[in-house]
C-alpha cells in the first residue's frame, strides 16, 4: 500500500492505469514521468485544492518508488491502491515528429492494473467520496476491469 495515511473522505475518486511515460528527449534519451488520465485528473484536482483517491493496482517493478513519488508529490491517497509483486506497469512512449505531431506506443497489456477484478473494490467507500472519475480506456484494459467499474458506478448515486 502508499505512503500517505488514508483520508475519512475525498473529493474524488479516480479509477484507472496510472502509466510510465517514456518521452524521446534526445536521438537516445527519455525522459520518464507517470501519466494517463485518471492520474492526471487527479493531479489537477490536488492541484486546485481538492482531496483525492486513486483506486488502481500497480506493480512492484523498477517503476514503483517513481509512482510513489509522483503520488506523493500530488498528495493522492494511496491506501486503496494494491502494489503486486511480480507485477508490471504498463508503460507508453512519445516521439514527437519533424511536424510537432506526437506518437504514442503503448505496452499495457497483463498490466498489474489489467488484472483489477470485480469484487476488489469496497463499494462501502462509496459513501466517502464526492465524485467518481474513470475513463474509457479503464474499460477497455480488461474484461475484470469492465466488469469492476460497471458493478462501481452501478452502486454509486
Amino acid at each position: 500500500m502508499g505512503k500517505l495515511l488514508p483520508m475519512k473522505h475525498w473529493d474524488i475518486l479516480s479509477f484507472g492505469e496510472c502509466m510510465v511515460e517514456l518521452k524521446k528527449s534526445t536521438e537516445n534519451d527519455y525522459q520518464i514521468s507517470i501519466g494517463g488520465d485518471s492520474f492526471n485528473t487527479l493531479s489537477i484536482m490536488s492541484l486546485h485544492g481538492n482531496t483525492g483517491a486513486y483506486f488502481s493496482h500497480f506493480g512492484k517493478d523498477i517503476f514503483e518508488k517513481s509512482i510513489q513519488d509522483n503520488l506523493n508529490d500530488f498528495s493522492i491517497d494511496q491506501s486503496l491502491i494494491k502494489f503486486i509483486p511480480n507485477q508490471k506497469n504498463g508503460i507508453y512512449f512519445i516521439e514527437t515528429d519533424s511536424n510537432g505531431e506526437r506518437n504514442f506506443q503503448y505496452y499495457r497489456k497483463e498490466s498489474a492494473a489489467s488484472k483489477i477484478k470485480k469484487d476488489d473494490f469496497d463499494l462501502n467507500l462509496l459513501k466517502k467520496t464526492k465524485i467518481l472519475y474513470s475513463s474509457g480506456i479503464t474499460q477497455a484494459i480488461s474484461k475484470s476491469s469492465r466488469e469492476n467499474l460497471r458493478n462501481i458506478f452501478s452502486k454509486s448515486k
